[in-house]
């Protein structure tokens, strides 16, 4: 690894509006703060001693100051909405921290409190691997090659709320098949893990530089909950991480 410390800012973004699941940050899973799973594995990555909290609420605010992270300003309201893009969140970060406290980074790593699951070993390795490769961005992936063009279809029309009639997406017949080893590989970005370089971020207005690497999870490191359902699952998978 042949960056420092403090080349990298460890940015958790955790926003109080969520409608598919209210306090979806502060919602207890396993019997800690949702919050609390990222902050966690951030601070014991030692990738960072810059790990900072972007949240529009007092309450997440005090809860990641007891977590150990930084707090040094509170979001605007008019970025924390639902239509909020993550790249204005961002870029709001690391502006102020900029001009306001005269903190500034090399790179961003991006821990969503979505993805609870990601491994500390896996944070490691994802900055080892941005560094050593010299990348603009690295992502985390997912392999969906099961879900290739002869399987996926359009909806052509409703007929009844939980009924369509369909038409396949790709341009084979639909009676021809296809062999599941024939897909082609497919991945597919499952928000775990973003790093970028700071100048990619401000240059170019994006997340994803002119070289971007991308690092397989599995499949519990990939979850991110959005649902309801997403919720129960994680439910149930954090209580077997806690009795293994």
């Amino acid at each position: 690894m042949t960056q420092k410390q403090s080349d990298l800012l460890i940015l958790i973004p955790a926003r109080s509006g969520s409608k598919s699941i209210p306090n979806k940050n502060t919602i207890l899973l396993s019997g800690e703060p949702l919050l609390s799973w990222t902050a966690k594995v951030a601070i014991d990555s030692d990738l960072s001693k810059n790990i900072v909290l972007s949240t529009d609420s007092d309450k997440i605010a005090q809860l990641g100051k007891e977590l150990g992270l930084q707090v040094p300003f509170i979001r605007p309201k008019d970025l924390a909405q639902d239509r909020t893009l993550q790249l204005d969140v961002i870029k709001h970060a690391v502006t102020l921290l900029s001009e306001n406290f005269n903190m500034k980074f090399n790179s961003i790593m991006l821990l969503q409190p979505t993805s609870p699951f990601r491994s500390r070993e896996s944070i490691v390795k994802s900055y080892d691997y941005f560094c050593k490769y010299n990348a603009d961005t690295l992502i985390t992936i997912s392999d969906v090659s099961k879900f290739a063009p002869s399987t996926k279809y359009l909806v052509e029309k409703s007929l009844l709320p939980d009924l369509f009639q369909l038409e396949l997406l790709s341009n084979e017949k639909q009676n021809r098949g296809t062999l599941r080893q024939d897909f082609e590989q497919v991945w597919w970005r499952n928000g775990s893990i973003y790093i970028f370089k700071t100048d990619t971020l401000l240059n170019s207005n994006s997340l994803y530089g002119g070289k971007t690497i991308g690092m397989p999870t599995n499949s519990v490191e990939s979850i991110n909950i959005d649902t309801p359902e997403d919720l129960a699952l994680a439910k149930i998978i954090a209580r077997g991480l806690k009795n293994f």
